[in-house]
């Protein structure tokens, strides 16, 4: 059985912070995106919104194009119990590049299919 392309390439595929959790640590994602004509969109969600700010945490990208995100933790006090539960996912979907649809309405549709990835 063949399986079809993600839609992204997401580097780094794992995302480790230093121990040190008293100052803000930045960490750069990359998307890449592997259809020739739909356009990606995307979301990022997180289980401890509070701790991280994400940017972008969604949009676009146009077929064949990479763009960054910026993920950045917080100063915290952290936890092996945070640590546990701490969850970042990842959603894409396809649509056609004349779709003009605001990121939260194509979602907020749950246009099948959707690609969810968790790190």
């Amino acid at each position: 059985m063949t399986t079809p392309l993600e839609p992204l390439v997401i580097e780094p595929q794992e995302i480790f912070f230093d121990p040190d959790y008293d100052v803000a640590q930045r960490k750069l994602i990359t998307f890449t995106s592997q259809s020739l004509q739909m356009k990606t969109v995307f979301k990022i969600k997180l289980t401890h919104r509070d701790m991280y700010t994400v940017d972008p945490p969604n949009g676009f990208i146009k077929p064949g194009e990479k763009i960054t995100v910026d993920l950045v933790l917080q100063p915290c006090e952290w936890s092996p119990e945070v640590a546990e539960k701490n969850k970042m996912l990842i959603q894409t979907l396809q649509v056609l590049p004349e779709d003009r649809n605001a990121v939260q309405d194509l979602f907020l549709m749950g246009v099948p299919p959707m690609d969810q990835k968790a790190y």
